[in-house]
């Protein structure tokens, strides 16, 4: 539903979310803050696949320890 609602060239829609892979099959723009700041926005496979800002990286290693624990491996 959100895919649909996102696809409407005439609509603007704020999402909050943590769930990384459900923000990049919604959205085509991600912004990340901290602290109450913008410090990264791009598209999100290239953020997430190459993330910039400290907040971001944090973020993308949050999860891959989250799946890589989940894997039978070490939690970082």
């Amino acid at each position: 539903m959100l895919k649909d609602l996102v696809e409407n060239p005439g609509l603007g829609l704020v999402f909050i979310a943590r769930g990384l892979s459900v923000v990049a099959y919604t959205t085509s723009r991600v912004y990340v803050m901290s602290a109450g700041k913008i410090v990264e926005t791009g598209k999100p496979l290239d953020l997430f696949r190459q993330p910039q800002a400290e907040a971001t990286r944090d973020l993308v290693g949050a999860i891959l320890s989250v799946v890589g624990g989940l894997a039978g491996k070490a939690l970082s």
